[in-house]
């Protein structure tokens, strides 16, 4: 039984634009620094906000990765090289960006804007096979369930609407305050963000933006004085295919 917890000044740092996009990356690219390296399909999870400026990261190119984009407050805009023109996302909404023999873009964020960028590893050599896609996912899409004290936004896995290769399951938690058991798949490998209100994890404290990884247990307590939300992925302890980092050995 495992609860790793990996406080906000415990993640790297990144920085673009002389700090006009700051991040957080719960798991970073070795160059980043921060604790966690990449772990089952998991490669990278970086939190990036802005102040009172837009921002852009111009184009720069991908192959392989699946890369999920979560925005979380405000909006972001993106162009790639397949559709040629901006297109704008708002809070709630998702984008995938398949990235398969390559792809290049570029991303836009708007004042006061959070978001979740994650890579996913697919297997890159069936995925650098593959043609480069973009789907773009209204808020909309997402089901809603509730249950007594939480209510859960579902992306992937169990009915959520994304589509990609990399097995995974993917929901926001918001929880009424008291106290929560959570299910988790001793197969699987539990990886948690604290979006708001700090909670106790198994009776361990967790602030906001602290990152919780959870693995071989079947259950985790979650405690919270008032109302908090998490952003929750489960994926595979073991991976069928060799991982990215396993093959590059300097992860």
């Amino acid at each position: 039984m495992a609860v790793e917890i990996f406080k906000k000044e415990q993640q790297a740092r990144g920085a673009f634009n002389q700090g006009e996009i700051l991040e957080n990356k719960p798991i970073g690219f070795p160059q980043d620094g921060g604790l966690l390296s990449p772990y089952s399909n998991l490669f990278y999870w970086a939190h990036a906000y802005t102040g009172e400026k837009e921002s852009e990261i111009g184009l720069h190119p991908h192959k392989g990765f699946e890369i999920l984009s979560f925005v979380l407050q405000g909006s972001i805009e993106h162009y790639d090289t397949h559709f040629k023109k901006w297109k704008k996302l708002n809070a709630g909404d998702v984008q995938i960006i398949r990235a398969g023999r390559g792809i290049s873009h570029a991303e836009r964020l708007m004042p006061h804007t959070r978001m979740f960028q994650i890579w996913f590893d697919p297997g890159l050599h069936q995925s650098l096979e593959k043609e480069a896609s973009y789907q773009d996912y209204p808020s909309r899409l997402f089901p809603v369930s509730e249950a007594p004290g939480r209510q859960s936004t579902l992306y992937l896995g169990n009915g959520g609407p994304l589509e990609m290769d990399s097995t995974a399951t993917i929901k926001k938690l918001d929880l009424q305050a008291g106290r929560h058991s959570l299910p988790i798949d001793e197969s699987e490998v539990c990886s948690l963000y604290i979006l708001g209100a700090p909670v106790k994890l198994d009776g361990r404290d967790a602030p906001q933006d602290a990152f919780a990884v959870v693995s071989k247990q079947r259950e985790l307590t979650v405690e919270n004085q008032s109302p908090a939300s998490l952003f929750l992925i489960q994926s595979p302890l073991a991976l069928p295919y060799p991982a990215y980092r396993e093959i590059v050995k300097s992860y």
